[in-house]
Order: C-alpha cells, then sequence, then structure tokens
C-alpha cells in the first residue's frame, strides 16, 4: 500500500519554536525531565502544532493522489521525522530512539488520524479546510508525558557527545605526561653513573693528597730525624701525619672549588685564554 511521506520540514520548525520559547531555567527543568508548569503548557501546544501540520501536509497529499490513509500509515510515514527533527535542532546527527519516542509518535499519529476523519467531511467542498479537531486532555497529557521523556534522552545525548572531546584530551594529556616519566625514568636507570658523591669524591681527593705530601715529609725529614731517638721519631712523624692530613683537606677543597670555577668561567683567579 501506497504512503504518503511525513518530511522533517513539517516537524522542524514546531520543534524550532518551542526551543525559542522557553527560557534557560526552564530548559534546565526540562532536561532533568522535571518542567514547570508554563514549559508543559507549551510542549503540549508543540504536539498539538504537529499535529496540525502533519495532518495538512497529509491532506493535501490525499486529496492530489487519493492515497487511502490509516492510522497504520501514518505511523510508517511518520518514521523517524519526529526524533531526527528534534536532533536536528539540538545539532545531533541522529535522533534518540526510545519507548517514549515510539509511543509519542504512536500517539500523535492517531490525532492525526482523527483530525484526518473530521477534515475529509469537507473534502469534495470548494474550500476544505482542517477541522478544529480537539485533543481530550488526558490524551494531551500523556502525550506531554513522552515528550517529556524523549526530550530528557535528547538532553542526555546532547551533553554525553559535547563532554566527550574534553575526557579524550584530558586522557591524552595524562597518556602523553605518564609517557613521559616513564621514558625519563628509563633514562635515569640506563645512564651509568659517572661520578660518585661529592662526599667521597672529596675524601678520595684528600687521601691522594695526603700520601702525596706523606712521602714529601719523609723525604725531607728523614734524615733529620737519623740521630734522634725511636720514640721520639714516632712523636714527630705522628705530628706530621696528622698536620700533613689537615693539610691535604684543605688542599683538596682547593682544588675541588677550582674545578668548578673553571668549569663555568667564575673562578676569577683563573684567565681564559684568548
Amino acid at each position: 500500500m501506497d504512503t504518503l511521506e511525513v518530511r522533517v520540514d513539517n516537524v522542524r520548525p514546531q520543534v524550532e519554536n518551542f526551543y525559542k520559547s522557553i527560557t534557560k531555567e526552564q530548559l534546565q527543568l526540562l532536561d532533568i525531565g522535571t518542567p514547570d508548569n508554563a514549559t508543559k503548557v507549551l510542549l503540549a501546544e508543540l504536539i498539538l502544532s504537529i499535529v496540525t501540520s502533519v495532518t495538512s501536509h497529509l491532506l493535501k497529499g490525499i486529496v492530489n493522489t487519493n492515497v487511502v490513509v490509516t492510522e497504520e500509515s501514518i505511523v510508517l510515514s511518520m518514521g523517524t521525522t519526529l526524533t531526527q527533527s528534534v536532533a536536528d535542532v539540538l545539532g545531533l546527527k541522529e535522533g534518540v530512539q526510545s519507548f517514549s519516542s515510539e509511543r509519542l509518535k504512536i500517539l500523535i499519529s492517531k490525532e492525526v488520524a482523527r483530525s484526518l476523519d473530521s477534515s475529509l467531511t469537507t473534502l469534495h467542498s470548494e474550500q476544505f479546510t482542517i477541522s478544529q479537531h480537539v485533543t481530550q486532555p488526558n490524551r494531551l497529557n500523556t502525550m506531554v508525558g513522552h515528550a517529556t521523556k524523549m526530550l530528557k534522552e535528547f538532553a542526555a545525548k546532547t551533553r554525553l557527545l559535547y563532554s566527550r572531546p574534553k575526557e579524550h584530551l584530558l586522557l591524552a594529556e595524562s597518556k602523553h605526561d605518564e609517557d613521559m616519566r616513564r621514558a625519563s625514568n628509563s633514562a635515569r636507570t640506563e645512564t651509568p653513573e659517572k661520578s660518585s658523591s661529592p662526599g667521597s669524591s672529596d675524601s678520595a681527593k684528600s687521601k691522594t693528597v695526603q700520601d702525596i705530601i706523606n712521602k714529601e715529609v719523609k723525604e725531607i725529614i728523614g734524615p733529620l730525624l737519623t740521630p734522634v731517638s725511636d720514640t721520639d721519631s714516632g712523636v714527630v712523624q705522628s705530628q706530621s701525619s696528622q698536620e700533613s692530613s689537615v693539610l691535604a683537606d684543605n688542599i683538596a677543597m682547593a682544588i675541588a672549588e677550582g674545578l668548578e670555577g673553571f668549569g663555568d668561567g667564575s673562578n676569577p683567579n683563573i684567565r681564559k685564554n684568548r
């Protein structure tokens, strides 16, 4: 059986007008599924305007094609037009298909069928118009309830969509930071220690200098201690060793400071070659 297609253009303008009519505060309440009374009234007006627009579109098609329209064929004609119209207004590629959106489509189709039945009575008159079909309040309230749930689902999808880029960016930054930390730790682990700690380095320098000084001192005072008794000679050598140890520490420290100054060019006593 041939059907008349209901296009997005038949529904989207009504959805756009609805979103333009509500305030930011009303939208926030609607997004969490708790619209205020004023928003519920606007939702009811939205539903009735969709019924009127779809009825008008199908009625013109019936006149031009003589297609028989039933309630079931109207549901098929609607297809995903309702949800796609909302998606277009909200900037989404696809609509949200859910129990509420499907039930709302079926209930709107029922109202369109009733409106068509009333309007077709004037089909063969010189000027036919859409009759003023009255939707019962209980049916309208049911449709408002499904519309509220459907738009809440759309709001959730919108929040998820617009939050994803930020989440991916944070994850990418976190992964990059982790990779950098791992690379840094790996470099420190694989790089061999080129020098010992400052304390052990100074101690080694001091020991080397002390050995050199002790050798030189022994060569100098050795002949002088020949006539001295062994006890006195031991005392002199012990004192000499202590003094050379202190002297060696001072010399080692001076050497270290001199090398540091040479390395960064800050030692005023060392003049660079030009």
